[in-house]
């Protein structure tokens, strides 16, 4: 609260000469916060990025190329809600730690498109809510995403409104629990791949209208895809 109050009206900042344990909250709020720099700023000890740069709605430029996340845990809502933020490149961190993703990329608004396609999910248990309301993110890879941890995942992709196509058909549900709305607003989508059954103790795990859109759309292993292709090659005809 201190830093917020102090930084009320900054508009840039640069962050040098630091080393850290812990970045939780540590930009949270900053409304007014354009761009943020950092230089020689070791994070090879941090362990919570949890809500690092919520709020920061003016935010639109951010270079984390050199963060050290080996040893991150938590990155729950790290860049919740950062609504100007038009790109980010993620792709060099290291997330085999990590257990939280709940919240990560909400609201990112301006985001039209996202690498993940590299994120280590082997640790993680919750992924709830992880991209809602990216409404201009048209494509996203999480074909390689390792949920066998994964617990919670409800309303994950809620409100991608852009999103065309979609490939889940490697998700792991041994241990999920929560998967409601997982595609609700996703009224886009025109190719869905949905996640093998799984048993577990010899009982199937049913996904009873986990995968509808907002229109009602109920999606199995291949609905809308053949479609698709059988549209494709009548056009090609």
């Amino acid at each position: 609260e201190t830093l917020i109050n102090i930084c009320s009206d900054v508009v840039s900042i640069k962050v040098k000469n630091c080393k850290l344990s812990s970045c939780y909250y540590m930009f949270t709020n900053l409304g007014k916060v354009q761009s943020i720099t950092f230089e020689n700023f070791d994070t090879s000890q941090v362990t919570n990025m949890g809500n690092m740069f919520e709020y920061c709605w003016s935010l639109k430029e951010l270079d984390l190329t050199g963060f050290d996340t080996s040893n991150v845990t938590n990155m729950a809502g790290m860049f919740n809600y950062c609504t100007s933020l038009e790109s980010l490149d993620i792709s060099s961190f290291d997330t085999s730690n990590v257990t939280d993703m709940y919240y990560m990329f909400e609201g990112c608004e301006s985001l039209e498109s996202l690498d993940v396609s590299g994120f280590d999910t082997s640790k993680v248990d919750d992924m709830s809510f992880m991209f809602a309301a990216c409404v201009k993110l048209k494509s996203l890879d999480v074909s390689n995403f390792d949920t066998s941890q994964l617990v919670y995942f409800d309303d994950m992709f809620y409100y991608c409104i852009s999103l065309t196509e979609l490939d889940l058909s490697n998700f792991v549900l041994e241990e999920a629990k929560e998967w409601d709305d997982v595609l609700e607003g996703c009224d886009s989508l025109e190719i869905i791949k949905t996640p093998k059954r799984i048993q577990k103790n010899n009982v199937a795990i049913e996904l009873p209208g986990t995968f509808r859109d907002s229109k009602g759309n109920e999606y199995t292993d291949i609905t809308k895809e053949d479609e698709v292709n059988s549209l494709i090659n009548n056009t090609l005809k």
